[in-house]
């Protein structure tokens, strides 16, 4: 599966459709779905979410104030930002905001 892996997070960010994939592995469903249970424990779409959740948190982490939370996850293929929140949430164990408000006071100029 490390061709399968490669293209999805060169395509993080993008629509990608489990048919996008199998297309391009030129694979079935059924093959690349064992497939990535075997090598990740996850199906292929449940591992993209991994993939775009870490990217969102590593935008989160950044100590930017020039960049809101929806956009950062708009830009890692999150079209549902309540969704986002709450996948968020059981991922990390916070929510964007928090890790968000820790990177900035982390950041913070001293007086």
């Amino acid at each position: 599966m490390p061709a399968a892996e490669a293209y999805l997070r060169e395509n993080v960010r993008k629509a990608i459709t489990l048919t996008d994939l199998c297309v391009y592995m030129d694979v079935p469903e059924r093959t690349l779905r064992q497939g990535f249970r075997e090598v990740y424990g996850l199906s292929p779409m449940a591992h993209l979410k991994a993939l775009r959740m870490q990217a969102a948190r590593v935008q989160l982490r950044q100590p930017r104030r020039d960049r809101r939370i929806s956009d950062i996850a708009s830009e890692c293929g999150f079209t549902h930002l309540g969704r986002f929140s709450i996948d968020y949430g059981r991922c990390f164990g916070e929510t964007p905001s928090e890790t968000r408000f820790r990177s900035l006071s982390a950041w913070a100029p001293v007086r």
